[in-house]
Formats: C-alpha cells, sequence, structure tokens
C-alpha cells in the first residue's frame, strides 16, 4: 500500500506576542518583539525605566500623556481609537503633542478648567477658542 510523506511547517508562536493588542502597552510590546528588543532598548528610546515599560506591557499601567509622542515614534503609528466625541479630540491632540491640561490651556490662552471640562464632555469649545483649537488639531 502506497504512503505518502507529507510535512506541515507551520510558524511557531512566539510567547507573549499580542495578536491583536487590547491597550497601549501590548502595542509596545507587539512592536518591541517584532523588532527584537528589549524592554532595556525600549526604555531608553522612550526615556523611561524598564520597570515602567514592564508595567506598561503588563497592562499595570498607561503611559502618562508627556511620553504619548515618544511611543508613536517607537509604534510608528498612533495607537489610540479615533476620537469619538469632542472630549476625546482633546485628549488625542494633547497625547500626541505630551500636553497636560495646564499646557494646552496656555497654549490657547485659558484656563486648564476649560480644557478639563472639554475632555469630560462638559462643553464644546466656543467661538473665540475653536479656532485656535481646530488650528492646532490640524498641526498634529
Amino acid at each position: 500500500m502506497p504512503f505518502a510523506h507529507i510535512e506541515i511547517c507551520v510558524p511557531k508562536p512566539i510567547y507573549g506576542y499580542p495578536q491583536s493588542p487590547r491597550h497601549i502597552g501590548e502595542h509596545i510590546k507587539r512592536r518591541r518583539i517584532e523588532l527584537g528588543l528589549r524592554q532595556r532598548d525600549v526604555a531608553e528610546q522612550i526615556g523611561v525605566s524598564p520597570w515602567t515599560v514592564l508595567n506598561w506591557e503588563s497592562g499595570e499601567t498607561e503611559p502618562a500623556v508627556r511620553f504619548g509622542p515618544q511611543v508613536v515614534k517607537f509604534l510608528g503609528y498612533d495607537p489610540l481609537p479615533e476620537p469619538t466625541d469632542f472630549g476625546q479630540e482633546v485628549w488625542k491632540l494633547r497625547w500626541r503633542r505630551g500636553l497636560t491640561q495646564r499646557d494646552l490651556a496656555a497654549q490657547l490662552h485659558t484656563d486648564d478648567s476649560v480644557v478639563r471640562d472639554w475632555e469630560r464632555g462638559e462643553h464644546l469649545a466656543g467661538d473665540k477658542l475653536r479656532p485656535r483649537l481646530e488650528a492646532l488639531m490640524r498641526e498634529s
């Protein structure tokens, strides 16, 4: 009776490789594995400690807004979902620029409580601040 020799080749899964990242840390971990980097290497590129990268990757903490630009640069893309409302648009603007609420308020010549209220969905930008805010959003 004839027998056929069949060989099936399937790539070995990479341990800990996030196929569908659920949070920013998993995006960082996936990119780090793809590049063959250690957490220490990523930490140096972003400007944090290796423990910070470990905490991000495990989902224990999320990167602070001030690290947003470095994270985007490391990943090569922005891992945040598209904003669905005005408050999320403002938060994403701050993330991409690494700005605190106070920093953004200073750039807009307003109080940081205004930015906080926008992000909470309590107010929308008025006629005076809307053009300045939209100009910053276009630049990002």
